[in-house]
């Protein structure tokens, strides 16, 4: 998705069976069109984020990241990663930091791995660096944003599709760059998973087309909910503009020290890179009130559906209440 509405679509299989290089480019009210010079062999489900600058990082699951450029139908080399190609890895956009990605795991000619590299793409030379390894390799498994900028990574495994999975899920810290292991789940959740956030700020966990584990689904409770009591959203706007600055209503705004946005997510093969978090600007404007400001255009926060929490100074997410952007 991109920052004014339109969409690119990247690899995926022809007629044929066979992957594609071809590209193209869908405008809401006008349809698809190729872009010849987006053309190129992607591995199917390419790991794609949208940048503030309104390229479109590619980082996986090759070893190459490269970015296009949509407005002069352009890629651009940026360099190779550090422990090389990363099949069924995941990546997301690191929570709190603004166009620096992560990818993480996979599967390289050896095995499944628990390496994590970072890239900064607000660098001059953006290069990747090596960032906290995981307790577990896994490669099938799904990232999930949470709302106090920490993530959750669940499944995955060891081989090949359903083989050796890994029922321990872990949390990421970005402050801190490590992993947390956290309770096990019960079924194995690696080829075709699903994973994501719910608007309560419970952690959904269902599939693999595989076994039992194709028909079960299992809820996890992160620890914010058990520090105690929920701030309450009582009113936003149902559309917030870009930069604008808007008003919401809270049970008690002296307990609410950070707002944010989430993207909701659209998940499939490892990959999500439609979550994604904007913290918001805040000002306390009364007992029951705050002024938050929105992003400031499409490529921090494509437009569309998202849910704003708000947390508490215990990191106390509430209950998600959902606002259209940008439209």
């Amino acid at each position: 998705a991109l920052g004014d509405g339109r969409a690119m679509i990247f690899s995926g299989n022809g007629r044929d069976c066979m992957t594609t290089d071809v590209a193209e480019m869908y405008t809401p009210g006008a349809g698809l069109n190729v872009m010849p010079g987006a053309q190129a062999f992607l591995n199917l489900f390419p790991r794609m984020h949208l940048l503030t600058s309104g390229l479109i990082a590619h980082v996986g699951e090759e070893s190459f990241t490269s970015t296009y450029d949509p407005g002069n139908d352009q890629w651009e080399f940026i360099g190779f990663n550090i422990h090389g190609w990363r099949s069924q890895g995941t990546s997301i956009l690191v929570p709190g930091e603004t166009d620096v990605i992560m990818i993480i795991g996979g599967y390289d000619e050896v095995g499944a791995r628990n390496t994590c590299e970072i890239i900064d793409f607000k660098q001059a030379d953006p290069l990747w660096q090596k960032a906290g390894s995981m307790n577990f390799p896994r490669a099938h498994a799904n990232t999930v944003i949470l709302p106090d900028k920490k993530v959750m990574i669940i499944g995955g495994g060891n081989e090949d599709l359903y083989g050796l999975p890994e029922l321990t899920p872990e949390m990421y810290d970005p402050a801190s760059d490590t992993w947390t292991t956290l309770p096990s789940h019960v079924h194995a959740r690696m080829y075709h998973s699903t994973a994501l956030l719910l608007p309560d700020g419970r952690v959904v966990s269902a599939g693999q087309d595989s076994g039992e584990s194709a028909f079960m689904t299992e809820i996890y409770s992160p620890p914010y909910l058990f520090r105690g009591s929920r701030p309450t959203v009582t009113s936003l706007p149902d559309r917030i503009g870009y930069g604008q600055s808007f008003t919401i209503g809270v049970d008690d705004s002296s307990t609410i020290t950070e707002v944010c946005l989430i993207r909701p997510s659209v998940v499939t093969h490892s990959v999500n890179f439609e979550q994604r978090y904007i913290e918001l600007d805040l000002e306390v404007t009364g007992p029951r009130t705050m002024r938050l400001t929105a992003p400031p255009g499409g490529n921090h926060a494509p437009p569309g559906p998202y849910m704003l929490f708000a947390l508490s100074s215990d990191g106390v997410p509430s209950i998600a209440e959902f606002t259209t952007l940008g439209e």
